[in-house]
């Protein structure tokens, strides 16, 4: 596995987990 791979997949993981927190926020 990239760098570059394992970046993106941090990226994506972190916006599900911010879109998440979002939720049950409001």
């Amino acid at each position: 596995m990239s760098l570059e791979s394992l970046i993106s997949n941090l990226r994506s993981h972190e916006m599900v987990l911010n879109a998440d927190a979002a939720q049950k926020k409001s």
